[in-house]
């Protein structure tokens, strides 16, 4: 991941579902939080576009992936369960991240959010 705002702002990183057996979503969603990890280790304004592609899982399958979703609320850009997984679908919803992402390199790369002020000094305890 680039630490370079312009960079990241044209950055993509889909997580894909498609023909993936159910025995074997666990491992894929860990997986998934170490990439997450990765870019909340990011600074903000330097993340990339997140997002959550389905292609038709079954119910248990769409509650482990919004169970994943929820935990990540605020960093993921996009989450879109899709019923069929013709490759006419996978197609269209790859070209609508693509020109998503495209208005999101347009508009530049996020503003930097202020830094905190360093905790004060002192001998007890503090909590931040």
């Amino acid at each position: 991941l680039s630490r370079d705002p312009s960079i990241a702002s044209t950055l993509v990183v889909a997580f894909v579902v498609w023909q993936v057996e159910a025995s074997e979503l666990a491992g894929v969603v860990s997986d998934w939080h170490s990439r997450m990890a990765e870019i909340n280790h990011t600074p903000a304004n330097c993340r990339p576009m997140s997002v959550i592609l389905s292609f038709a899982v079954e119910k248990p399958q769409e509650q482990q992936l919004q169970q994943f979703a929820d935990l990540q609320k605020g960093k993921l850009n996009q989450v879109r369960f899709i019923d069929d997984d013709s490759p006419d679908t996978i197609m269209e919803a790859l070209q609508d991240l693509a020109q998503a992402a495209i208005e999101r390199a347009k508009e530049g790369p996020p503003q930097a959010l202020p830094e905190k002020s360093p905790p004060a000094k002192s001998r007890g305890c503090s909590i931040m």
